[in-house]
């Protein structure tokens, strides 16, 4: 029989009730995108906010070269403070009574009447939250190393902000200011990660002049003062002291939604590498030369793209396969960068810093010849897209008057990933015969079955209520679907005359000629025409399958007559589902009349002019069926009755 079985894939869908997420990422959960509504970019007093639907542009009272961070209450997105890295204030943008006089980012700003110090660090500050004492934050802030005769810098401080001081806005506690953390000489770049342990995270440092990555670890017992240390070689190794000035002092690091990888852009060096956030440790590094010099680079949200901007172009790699020629291969332009003369260009100008929210890119240019006509924030509006369908968006977003963006948009606040049960919506699933695989849309670490299977897909031959639990190492997702099978419609053509049928009725048909739809042809009945020689099938279906009948081969049409309907025995009548335990069904080009016997000869059921006939009577065991239809074929089929 040549019958086309409706075989189903069914993808998990992860929708998640709990927290209403598109996708299982930290930057995806509503306690980071609330805590994350308010942005203070280095500059003069430019800030951009989230919280009424924007992003709209505001003011604030943050003036720096570099380094930033904001964060807002990660249930109702209202701003609680902010800091460079040497001052913080409190969301009216006034300086905490105990805000001033802290230890990181740089001494002097390059803005106003203010002395130009050493210069500043591009990732002076990070805020993350004390894991065990609700409503108090980790101010870290970072001295970096530039290579100048400054050796006071290349420290990192931490202080601890209390939003219940203050009258609720919040200062930083006597006696948790400014405690040094690191003794080793760091450059200028630091992120945190959500770590993989269920309420931890990491904080990501590099060395001066070294290719060390140091990560301090933050969990309930507080900041780990002893971190984990990852030695990552990559080209760089081979310059020797020259690494000390061109290598790792200036430069930004990112991560990637699923916190799996790091894209480091330094001095002389642009690479992506793995990150494990279980363990806090940086390998596998693979370089990006043909990129040339940028500023922050920025993965997609989807994991598949990185982001990075030179003095040319605004460029998209695809990382999906981690590996050095498909990744180096896969360099494509979405953008010119023709922000800026580029006969006047120097190190550090017109370049593009970076970052992700709510699944777009926001992207800030600039250039410190020419700064007045470039205060606009562009946006990548689809950043998982190829190419340029990632829709950039050019000047999307104007600041406000009298501000100005000088170092892109300061550093992202993260939150711990506790553990949590995540449910998704009951799947409804219909097979009509066949199979149904399920496979994941996201395989994670630990993966466990209803039956106690442990592998990535399952085949499903029965009806039922299944469910798959997923752990990605902290949260657990739990997909739960009803699956309902139908027995196959095995349609059987009929022969009337010069009329084509089907022996049993279905919802809707459609008849095909030698493999082609037969236009209009959707009754029940085909009425074939004077030498329409040739092959017939129809499509049918009912409430919830659809299925093809054999070819029926039309060689005697000429006179319009009739056509000869005398088959085999064999090809004219079918008996199905075989085994069964309640209705048994006949293919037959016409109505049959049937006889039943036990497997020794005893008649147990008996009928005339049918098409099915049930068995739900009888006890288990093999019967044999003996049919003959109105045109005296005769056939006999040995089937099983089961429970």
């Amino acid at each position: 029989m040549q019958m086309k079985h409706l075989l189903l894939k069914c993808l998990l869908l992860i929708s998640f009730c709990s927290y209403g997420q598109k996708k299982p990422y930290y930057n995806q959960r509503t306690e980071f995108l609330n805590g994350n509504k308010h942005w203070v970019m280095p500059g003069d007093s430019a800030g951009l906010t989230f919280n009424s639907g924007g992003p709209l542009a505001t003011r604030t009272s943050m003036t720096t070269m570099e380094g930033g961070a904001a964060v807002s209450d990660p249930i109702t997105g209202k701003l609680l403070f902010y800091s460079n890295g040497e001052t913080c204030w409190d969301a009216n943008g006034v300086m905490m009574p105990n805000g001033d006089s802290l230890l990181g980012n740089s001494r002097y700003s390059n803005r106003g009447n203010q002395k130009i110090g050493f210069g500043s660090t591009c990732q002076g500050v990070s805020i993350i939250p004390v894991l065990a004492e609700p409503g108090k934050y980790y101010l870290f802030s970072l001295l970096g190393k530039t290579g100048l005769p400054d050796y006071s810098r290349g420290s990192l401080f931490y202080s601890v902000i209390d939003m219940n001081l203050n009258n609720g806005l919040g200062d930083i506690e006597g006696g948790r200011k400014n405690i040094p953390l690191c003794s080793d000489t760091l450059s200028e770049m630091m992120v945190a990660i959500p770590g993989g342990n269920c309420g931890d995270i990491w904080l990501l440092v590099h060395g001066f002049g070294k290719e060390d990555f140091l990560a301090f670890h933050i969990t309930q017992n507080g900041v780990d003062t002893v971190p984990v240390k990852s030695t990552v070689v990559t080209s760089l190794s081979a310059m020797g002291p020259i690494l000390n000035l061109m290598g790792y002092f200036q430069g930004y690091m990112t991560k990637s939604p699923d916190r799996k990888k790091l894209a480091v852009s330094a001095n002389a060096v642009f690479f992506i590498a793995e990150f494990d956030p279980k363990t806090g440790t940086v390998s596998k590094p693979i370089e990006i030369p043909a990129a040339g010099q940028g500023r922050e680079p920025c993965f997609s949200p989807d994991n598949s793209k990185l982001y990075y901007n030179n003095v040319d172009s605004i460029l998209q790699f695809d990382i999906s396969v981690y590996d050095s020629l498909a990744i180096n291969s896969s360099m494509r332009g979405i953008a010119a960068n023709n922000y800026f003369d580029s006969s006047s260009f120097q190190f550090g100008n017109s370049v593009a810093n970076m970052r992700l929210y709510n699944d777009s890119i926001y992207l800030w240019f600039y250039d410190n010849n020419k700064p007045v006509p470039y205060q606009y924030i562009s946006r990548i509006n689809q950043p998982n897209l190829n190419g340029k369908a990632c829709a950039f968006e050019q000047k999307a977003i104007p600041i406000l008057q009298g501000t100005m963006i000088d170092n892109g948009f300061g550093s992202e606040v993260v939150f711990p990933i506790f553990s949590d049960t995540f449910y998704n919506k009951v799947l409804d699933t219909t097979v009509c015969t066949g199979a149904l695989v399920l496979t994941p849309s996201a395989v994670y670490e630990n993966i466990l079955w209803q039956d106690g299977s442990y592998v990535n897909t399952r085949t499903i031959t029965a009806a039922g209520l299944y469910w798959v639990l997923q752990s990605d190492g902290c949260d657990v997702y739990m997909d739960t679907f009803n699956v309902a099978f139908f027995e196959a419609l095995d349609p059987v053509v009929n022969v009337s005359g010069m009329r084509l049928g089907t022996t049993r009725k279905y919802r809707t048909y459609q008849w095909l000629f030698n493999g082609a739809p037969i236009p209009n042809a959707t009754d029940s009945i085909f009425q074939v025409q004077k030498g329409g020689n040739g092959q017939y099938q129809v499509i049918v279906t009912d409430e919830h399958c659809t299925d093809t009948s054999d070819i029926y081969v039309v060689n005697n049409a000429n006179d319009g007559t009739g056509i000869d309907n005398d088959r085999s025995a064999k090809d004219q009548i079918r008996l199905y589902p075989n085994p069964t335990k309640d209705m048994v069904y006949i293919s037959s080009t016409t109505l049959v009349n049937i006889c039943v016997t036990s497997i020794d000869g005893k008649v147990v059921k008996q009928e005339e002019q049918v098409t099915a006939f049930s068995v739900a009577d009888l006890a288990d065991g093999i019967y044999i069926l003996h049919v003959t239809d109105d045109n005296r074929h005769r056939t006999t089929i040995k089937f099983t009755k089961t429970k």
